[in-house]
Parts: structure tokens; C-alpha cells; sequence
């Protein structure tokens, strides 16, 4: 429930889970900003989303000025992106999976009054197959 959930949280790991010095050392290396976003706890999806929110925007303006954007990430904080990029409700992104090392593009247009607009609602993959492919094995497995 938690994986594919928008709004359910994790439970937070036990002050006594042997995964939690792996945890700190990996928040520790985060930026300062990246770090004071996260929540102290467990994060949900919508949790995500909302920490994803002024990059997109960041994004957007730079879009907008026509510049292009590499975007990296992992699943999860990738399927967050997309319900901002491409203003997915909370049932879609349920089902969306994003499968590993897949590029994704996503191309937009800016109108007469300035706003961005996405050519294809939910990008184009450079390699459609083999992504598909991977989304079927990835759904196999349970899911991003």
C-alpha cells in the first residue's frame, strides 16, 4: 500500500533498525535545502510531490526561456515529477511505473499568454519497446 499509495506514509523506521545509520549517512550527504525539505518521519508520495514543487517551477521558467532540462532521479521521486509535469491525479499516478534507465522526454510549447503546455501528456521514450518491456517486468514485480 505504501509503494503504490499517494497519500499513506511508511511507517518510520525503530530508533533500534539496524538500516537506520545507512539512512543518516545518506541524508547526511544531502544538500542543506534538500535536507530541511524532508519530513522527520517517513514521506508519502503527495509528500514528494509537495517537495518537488518549487523545482518544477524553477523548471518551468527555464523551459519556458527555451532551454533545454536534463532531469535524473529514481522512481518514486520521478513519479512525483510527473504528476506535477504532467497534472496527474492521484489515481493515475497509482498506476504509473517508471522503469529504470529509460529516457523520457518530454517536449513543450509555450503559448501566446506565456504558459507551457506538453506536446504528449506523459513524454515520449526514446526507446519504446524496451521501456515497455521494462514497465511489464517492473509490474511483475510489484511496481516502482
Amino acid at each position: 500500500r505504501y509503494r503504490r499509495s499517494y497519500l499513506h506514509r511508511p511507517p518510520p523506521l525503530a530508533a533500534d533498525d539496524p538500516a537506520g545509520p545507512l539512512v543518516d549517512d545518506t541524508l547526511l550527504r544531502l544538500p542543506d535545502a534538500a535536507r530541511a525539505a524532508l519530513r522527520p518521519d517517513a514521506e508519502s508520495l503527495a509528500d514528494v510531490v509537495e517537495r518537488l514543487r518549487p523545482f518544477w517551477a524553477a523548471t518551468r521558467t527555464t523551459l519556458a526561456h527555451g532551454e533545454a532540462v536534463l532531469v535524473v532521479g529514481h522512481g518514486n521521486s520521478l513519479r512525483a515529477l510527473s504528476v506535477l509535469v504532467d497534472d496527474l491525479t492521484p489515481e493515475e499516478v497509482q498506476d504509473l511505473d517508471v522503469p529504470t534507465g529509460h529516457p523520457l522526454v518530454h517536449r513543450f510549447t509555450t503559448g501566446p499568454d506565456g504558459a507551457l503546455a506538453a506536446e504528449v501528456r506523459g513524454g515520449t521514450y526514446l526507446d519504446a519497446h524496451g521501456a515497455e518491456h521494462a514497465i511489464t517486468d517492473l509490474r511483475a514485480r510489484g511496481g516502482t
